[in-house]
């Protein structure tokens, strides 16, 4: 796991000292990549691209970066991983004898887009990545990142020249770099949290897609003026797994010929000891869920020895899995740490979220997650998570929820349940919270109430707002009230999720959970919880990795019925009923909390005096709304409402711009 760089220089633009300016861009980078650091350079193309190295595979200088090819035809610059990169050496080898240098999958990737070129050779992989290519005898870079967007990549128009990073810090140490904020991002991020590809918080800086590749022909760049031109310019490839590498025929087959929880049941233990594949040392998160304790259940399963495995614990019971990952790591036999968090430590990490994430990204779990990968990285360099079952197995709270709220919109008549909304909504929070409490004290399986005032919150603006399928999600995944925006004189907001979720909901081949799901495959995996994984763990130098992303399981379960998947108001039907092969039903955990923190009871309570002072702030912005900032305080520390959600993304964004752009 690395970090890159690069610049691209038009003829029309003058610089001092580049090798200079790509040392720095490339030591911004240092914590995905401590243990080495270098540049390449070609004067004459104006290219000049570098690497920040953590070594996992082949730890001696054979796997340092940049790397060139054994024909010297290719020159990459990479971060990931590509863990079937073993069988693609023999492949090559198969075909044309190779005399190999070392043992790292960076030779192996340039060695395989000699023989096969760059698109062919993506479809083969299985693994994590995004590079840079450039190719001399056709004169032109290729940026690229894999399917699912597990590996960042920014690249942006500057000074006529292209620039691209793994992370936008990068770009700061360029002579006078615009940090002009994109005003419609930041409606994104105060929307949904997070800013989706291909925005990102800065004008003319852009996130690659996940799945596609940027050519850029060096021949005709000299041209391009803007970043206008550029975009028309530049060529956007989507490009899938091949299917015939990874067996998918073979897979369709038996599916229908033998047991689906078998088969799926095999297929990831392929890709679990795939992901297993390591010259450092190697653990797993285990939260408690299902989907941690299933990856970590199959990585003991298939290691001669204990593994180490970590997880915090919270004094609150209703955010603690504590009871579950003790009692799941005595059971497989790990080496568990666990790490007990309060307040205190959250404030304490607080302060590292503009330098962890350089635009504003306000998933509260990002704080566990940064505590969890800090703690974890003093044992182990490599991690596995159970990231990516939810999107693709049903197992978002909200799947569950829309079937339930659409069955009470389609029972009551417009003006009814416009009424019951508004008598909903007007509950105060005080009272909604006593019962949370009281029903908390009685009730074992806490899944259902947990959070109960944002669940009725949400019910009451879906009720007095929404009239169709697509309205329900769409108000399921936004932070703020309907047609809400607290971005001062963002009249007309361009929202490329809204776009598609209304074209994907056209599909009336597809049930309505399955429409959910392929939105949440596109924006919320990459945009929320792949960014969030890549930034809180390489923060501390941990590479993660995620077997329920590894190609062959999604192909697996785009084969699978939505019964399989979400069945009488549960999710992850076929994960659960494979786990019961690792594990006894009293170890199985019926709730979902991940890395979810109080943060709401915080902000009112320990947190107060700390949340006001920045609030305060934030209403000198000049680019929020300070009327609608101000109601959304006062009804919160009131108790009126709970805006717990919403104070904590001014707070995240305002600690941001005071760090990156004050």
């Amino acid at each position: 796991m690395c970090g890159i760089a690069g610049i691209i220089l038009n003829k029309k633009f003058k610089h001092n000292n580049l090798q200079n300016l790509i040392h720095r861009m490339t030591q911004k980078l240092s914590h995905r990549g401590p243990d080495y650091n270098a540049t390449w350079s070609n004067e004459k193309k104006n290219l000049h691209i570098g690497h920040a190295r953590l070594s996992i595979l082949d730890i001696s200088k054979n796997g340092n970066q940049p790397m060139q090819s054994s024909s010297g035809r290719y020159v990459i610059t990479y971060n990931g991983e590509v863990y079937n990169h073993k069988k693609i050496r023999i492949d090559l080898d198969n075909i044309q004898k190779i005399n190999w240098k070392g043992t790292s999958d960076t030779e192996t990737i340039l060695e395989a887009i000699e023989l096969w070129g760059v698109k062919n050779t993506l479809g083969k992989f299985s693994g994590m990545f995004a590079f840079s290519l450039y190719d001399k005898k056709l004169n032109k870079v290729y940026l690229a990142r894999d399917k699912n967007g597990e590996k960042p990549l920014y690249y942006g128009f500057y000074n006529y020249s292209i620039v691209f990073a793994s992370e936008l810090k990068s770009f700061f140490s360029l002579d006078n770099f615009s940090k002009e904020i994109n005003r419609n991002s930041l409606s994104y991020f105060f929307k949904y949290s997070y800013i989706p590809e291909p925005d990102s918080i800065f004008n003319n800086i852009f996130k690659l897609k996940p799945g596609s590749i940027l050519e850029i022909d060096l021949n005709n760049f000299y041209s391009i003026e803007n970043i206008i031109d550029l975009e028309k310019y530049s060529k956007n490839y989507n490009f899938f797994y091949d299917k015939n590498y990874f067996n998918f025929e073979d897979i369709k087959e038996s599916f229908y010929n033998s047991n689906k929880e078998n088969k799926l049941d095999s297929i990831l233990n392929e890709a679990v000891t795939s992901a297993m594949i390591s010259d450092v040392n190697i653990g797993s998160f285990l939260s408690g869920g299902t989907d941690s304790s299933l990856i970590t259940a199959i990585m003991q399963k298939n290691s001669e020895k204990k593994i180490k495995t970590f997880s915090v614990s919270f004094n609150e019971r209703k955010y603690n899995e504590q009871y579950y990952s003790k009692k799941i790591s005595l059971f497989l036999k790990t080496e568990h740490y666990e790490l007990p968090i309060n307040y205190k430590d959250i404030v304490d990490h607080i302060k590292f979220l503009p330098e962890a994430f350089d635009e504003p990204f306000a998933d509260s779990s990002q704080i566990p997650c940064i505590i969890l990968s800090k703690f974890a990285r003093s044992h182990i360099k490599v991690a596995l998570t159970g990231d990516g079952c939810d999107e693709f197995f049903g197992g978002y709270n909200r799947y569950i929820l829309f079937s339930r709220v659409n069955k009470i919109i389609k029972l009551f008549p417009n003006s009814l349940r416009k009424k019951l909304g508004a008598l909903l909504f007007a509950i105060p929070y005080k009272y909604i919270n006593l019962l949370e409490n009281i029903l908390f004290s009685r009730i074992k399986n806490i899944s259902n109430i947990s959070q109960l005032d944002n669940k009725i919150k949400k019910l009451s603006l879906i009720l007095m707002n929404c009239n169709t399928e697509v309205e329900i999600y769409l108000s399921l995944i936004n932070v703020f009230q309907y047609n809400t925006n607290i971005v001062s004189s963002e009249k007309i907001f361009h929202d490329e999720i809204d776009i598609y979720a209304r074209k994907i909901f056209l599909n009336k081949g597809h049930r309505v959970e399955e429409n959910m799901m392929t939105i949440d495959q596109r924006f919320y995996l990459s945009g929320d919880i792949l960014h969030k994984v890549d930034r809180s763990a390489m923060f501390s130098s941990l590479e993660t990795r995620m077997p329920f992303l590894n190609p062959s399981v999604l192909f697996f379960s785009s084969l699978l019925p939505l019964k399989d998947k979400i069945y009488k108001n549960e999710g992850k039907i076929i994960i659960k009923n494979i786990i019961k092969k690792y594990l006894p039903k009293n170890l199985i955990n019926p709730s979902k909390m991940g890395f979810s923190i109080p943060i709401d009871e915080w902000i009112r309570g320990p947190l107060k005096n700390w949340s006001k002072d920045i609030i305060t702030k934030a209403k000198k912005n000049y680019l929020l709304d300070h009327k609608l900032l101000t109601k959304y305080e006062e009804e919160h520390f009131s108790g009126k409402h709970n805006w717990g959600h919403i104070i904590w993304n001014i707070i995240v964004f305002q600690q941001w711009f005071q760090k990156n752009c004050s």
